[in-house]
């Protein structure tokens, strides 16, 4: 689905890489209901890694959503468990520009 194919376009996987074809596929995705888009949204702006930047207010609004959506089977459940570990991290605040 939308999802993978926004994953595939921004990590490069089988496709030049491109970022931000992939980050909007995956925004997209995640705003339809995806954990799996949510949770490397989520993931990437909360380390602030592979172009996008750290931004806690962004990691946990992505976070958020796999985590009160519950552990559906859409992703590894590693990696459910690590979306909540990191927005207890996050913590209530939302001061964007913190470092994490």
């Amino acid at each position: 689905g939308r999802a993978h194919q926004g994953w595939c376009l921004f990590y490069g996987v089988g496709v030049k890489t491109s970022q931000m074809e992939g980050a909007v596929s995956l925004a997209s995705a995640a705003e339809k209901g995806s954990e799996f888009a949510a949770y490397y949204l989520g993931f990437e702006f909360f380390h602030g890694t592979d172009g996008l930047p750290k931004n806690r207010e962004r990691a946990k609004y992505y976070l958020r959503k796999v985590v009160d959506g519950g552990y559906k089977g859409e992703m590894d459940e590693e990696d459910f468990e690590e979306a909540k570990k990191m927005l207890k991290k996050i913590g209530p605040g939302s001061d964007d520009g913190v470092e994490i």
